[in-house]
C-alpha cells in the first residue's frame, strides 16, 4: 500500500484535476454572462410609502433557572 502511495506523482495528480478546474472555470464563465444578461433588464421598484413596525418585549424570570421570555412582532 505505501509503494502505491508513493507512486502518485505531481503529474498524475495534475492530470486528473486540472480537467476538472477547466470544467468548473467554464462553468464560473456561463454563470457570470447569465447574470449580466439579467442584470441588464430594468428592474421595477415601489415607490410607494413604507411602514415599518418593531414591537419587542422581553420578561425575566429569575425563579426557573434563568429562563427569559422573549415575544418579537414585526
Amino acid at each position: 500500500m505505501l509503494q502505491g502511495l508513493a507512486s502518485i506523482t505531481l503529474t498524475s495528480v495534475l492530470f486528473v484535476t486540472l480537467p476538472i478546474a477547466a470544467v468548473a472555470s467554464a462553468v464560473v464563465a456561463v454563470g457570470s454572462v447569465v447574470r449580466s444578461v439579467k442584470a441588464a433588464t430594468t428592474h421595477h421598484h415601489y415607490s410607494g410609502p413604507v411602514h415599518q413596525e418593531h414591537n419587542t418585549q422581553v420578561t425575566n424570570h429569575g425563579k426557573w433557572f434563568g429562563r427569559s421570555n422573549t415575544t418579537v412582532n414585526h
